[in-house]
């Protein structure tokens, strides 16, 4: 209870000490506007309010085409709605700090249920767990607009009710426990890839197909709901953010590579540092045991030089697009996976272990690159894998293996790496935590200085602007240029016919708008080349007199 109280506390003060505004990145920019739409619209719709008719702008729209579905009753973002429709309900129980506020609480319901699913095998394993997940990617995600924690309660609560169910042999629990995951499958549909892993995995461990296949029918019945919803109201089972991340598929070893290696200029280190782990997981099923634990330590280690080497670059923001992969981000991972294997475990270990390794390969083979690779704080598209992975660590790190304790030939190496993995994991979250700081102060003073300009429109051809400044869709009309000048060319008639004399226009860092265009300096936000960054003008509808 005191580790997670101490978690909580960790949790709420670094939520407490970044600033109200600001965004991360753009993919929570849209789910803010889901969720305004929602709270806006008198049927509770998430249609994205259009303060310019595009027929009468020459098609023209406030955001990247893209990104965008058209229905009925107007344009929706492709991507699932179901976060924001629960954010729009805290908003309106306690405004946008209440919103703000989702993410970290189901963050701290899932730890605590987290220890609880760790204190069914090993009672001293269970305050261990807030430790751990410290020193995971898993915890930094409690400090955006995202549904990452959202879903992982779903996950960790369906892996408690299962745990005990299974012990106990009771139906009806493992049933709910497949709802449960189910329902997170409305959050993040790679957490049916994880259902599949866990049915597979404990089938084959236990060579029994009755207990898993209660559980796969109990997640059946909400995924059968979704894929119905999906096809009565976005034209497809699959739904259309599905679709177009479909439409991005390409060489599977790329997702696989990103996930495991990643993105890394030169790769070289992150081999290493891979081929190090996996050592451990392939001889610790094997009796030697000291020397899987060197294995460890050293692709550790190696891990370790992965973040010297790109963490000191000058653009540490962007360098997320390089290193963001398992090893370097999630050493608990494959920690906790290769403890499952260890040889001398029951079978409800490497169970959870054979889990684990079948979602990381599951996802590898079928997550699209696309949404693998991003500037994102770690593996995100891992994280289902992250459950039964902390749960194995701690209870190696309780040192109650089966009654082994200290006594099994290279225990300690496997704890000491254990720990090096916890210690990088702290650095970590620390660093992303400073880094969230630094960009959401940044997208703050952009938004607080654009709710002071009196320009109607804003006008961009950088396709995250609309999302990122997602706050300033409520006070300025967005319009997007897709095809660049051909789309500037009928954007100035339109605002030629409405009078406009002047818009604002949001710049990438190569365009050249011309002697009309006044550069603007936003306070407390100067432009930097390396995070998502915009240039500011104020551009008069004809060039000044000379």
């Amino acid at each position: 209870m005191l580790a997670w109280v101490g978690y909580a506390l960790a949790a709420c003060a670094g939520w407490a000490a970044l600033p109200a505004g600001g965004f991360w990145i753009n993919d929570e920019g849209v789910k803010y506007l889901q969720m305004r739409m929602i709270n806006t619209s008198p049927t509770r719709s998430s249609a994205l309010r259009l303060d310019v008719d595009p027929a009468e702008a020459g098609g023209l729209l406030p955001q990247t085409p893209d990104y965008l579905l058209p229905t009925a009753d107007g344009y929706r973002f492709f991507f699932p709605d179901h976060f924001a429709r629960s954010a729009a309900l805290a908003t309106r129980l306690g405004g946008e700090t209440g919103a703000r506020l989702l993410p970290l609480v189901a963050g701290l319901v899932a730890v605590a249920a987290w220890s609880a699913a760790a204190w069914r095998g090993c009672r001293a394993a269970a305050p261990l767990v807030p430790l751990l997940v410290v020193g995971s990617p898993w915890m930094f995600y409690h400090w955006v607009f995202w549904e990452h924690t959202s879903a992982l309660l779903f996950e960790v609560v369906s892996l408690l009710v299962f745990l005990q169910g299974w012990r106990a042999r009771a139906p009806g629990r493992l049933a709910l426990a497949g709802a449960l995951l189910g329902l997170g499958v409305f959050l993040r549909l790679e957490l049916a890839l994880y259902a599949f892993a866990l049915v597979v995995a404990f089938a084959l461990v236990y060579r029994e197909w009755r207990r898993p296949l209660v559980f796969a029918l109990g997640a059946a019945a909400p995924v059968l709901a979704l894929l119905a919803f999906n096809a009565a109201r976005r034209g497809h089972p699959l739904g259309p953010a599905f679709l177009g991340q479909l439409a991005h598929q390409d060489a599977k070893w790329r997702t696989a590579w990103i996930l495991l290696v990643g993105l890394t200029r030169e790769p070289t280190v992150g081999l290493v540092a891979l081929a190090g782990v996996l050592l451990l997981v392939g001889l610790s099923a094997s009796r030697q045991r000291r020397l899987a634990g060197v294995g460890l330590a050293g692709g550790l280690l190696a891990a370790a030089l992965v973040r010297a080497r790109f963490l000191a670059r000058p653009d540490p923001f962007l360098a997320l697009n390089d290193f963001a992969s398992a090893v370097t981000l999630a050493p608990i991972l494959f920690s906790g996976l290769a403890v499952g294997f260890a040889w001398g475990h029951g079978r409800r270990r490497r169970a959870l272990a054979t889990t684990a390794a079948l979602y990381v390969g599951a996802a590898a083979a079928f997550c699209p690159s696309v949404s693998a690779a991003g500037i994102h704080w770690g593996p995100r598209l891992l994280f289902p894998a992250l459950v039964p992975a902390v749960v194995l660590a701690a209870e190696r790190l309780a040192g109650r293996a089966r009654g082994a304790a200290w006594r099994l030939p290279g225990l300690r190496w496997e704890v000491a790496a254990l720990l090096l993995a916890l210690g990088l994991g702290w650095a970590d979250t620390a660093h992303g935590w400073r880094l969230l700081r630094d960009q959401r102060e940044h997208t703050a003073a952009v938004e607080r200085y654009l709710a002071d300009r009196p320009e109607r429109y804003l006008v961009t051809n950088v396709w995250w602007v609309p999302q990122l400044y997602a706050r300033a869709a409520f006070r300025h009309a967005f319009i997007f240029l897709r095809e660049g000048e051909a789309d500037y060319t009928r954007f100035r008639a339109f605002a030629a016919a409405k009078g406009e004399r002047a818009w604002l226009f949001a710049a990438g860092p190569h365009t050249r708008l011309g002697p009309s265009a006044e550069p603007l300096a936003v306070p407390g936000a100067p432009f930097r080349a390396t995070v998502l960054d915009a240039r500011l003008y104020r551009v008069r509808a004809t060039p000044p007199s000379p």
